[in-house]
């Protein structure tokens, strides 16, 4: 039996250089969701939206609106919502690397951006979701209002008059909340 001398570890090194050098399209799975909203936001018409390119544009060249918008909805699809995290997201994910072609725009970039163009993110947010149904890729019949849960009454059991006044109360608001919110899902499957 031949004995092993040297650490008893596999132990990597950060500055040791592949053989061949990986690129970020290797790295991300060819199944990956990224891939899909890569290619969706790219074949998106940005005039239809609302977003304007200036070639007169004086002064240092901007980030590309393209990469911007992946940014920031592939962040709101994983919950991503804060400028600072998707800049952080930008330094460290490597999904959201490959999707904004290594840019590195800063939290302060990312909240300007949302800024200006908050009607065509609305809208583009609306397209994805419906692919996103068309596809499959969700259902459309979960919803999720910051993370609140909301109880059945089976629980619930009145023991006087003001409870019971509470507790008609609270229904009444659970109701009109479960309205409204089946009203915007059938506004956003609608448009």
């Amino acid at each position: 039996m031949a004995h092993r001398t040297g650490p008893k570890y596999s132990i990597g090194t950060k500055y040791q250089i592949p053989l061949l050098p990986l690129s970020f399209d290797e790295m991300v799975a060819s199944d990956d969701a990224v891939r899909v909203y890569d290619e969706f936001i790219d074949n998106i018409n940005l005039a239809s939206l609302g977003i304007r390119i200036s070639p007169d544009k004086v002064g240092n060249p901007s980030y590309c609106p393209v990469s911007m918008l992946k940014l920031l909805v592939f962040g709101y699809s994983y919950g991503v919502r804060s400028s600072r995290k998707l800049e952080l997201a930008a330094h460290h994910n490597l999904a959201f690397i490959w999707l904004i072609d290594g840019i590195r725009p800063n939290h302060k970039t990312i909240s300007e951006f949302r800024r200006n163009n908050r009607e065509a993110i609305k809208k583009l947010i609306k397209l994805t979701a419906r692919l996103s149904i068309e596809l499959e890729m969700i259902e459309g019949n979960v919803l999720f209002v910051d993370g609140t849960k909301i109880h059945p009454f089976g629980h619930c059991k009145p023991a006087n008059v003001t409870s019971q006044k509470a507790y008609q109360l609270y229904t009444l608001t659970i109701i009109f909340y479960y309205f409204t919110i089946s009203t915007l899902i059938g506004e956003l499957i609608a448009i």
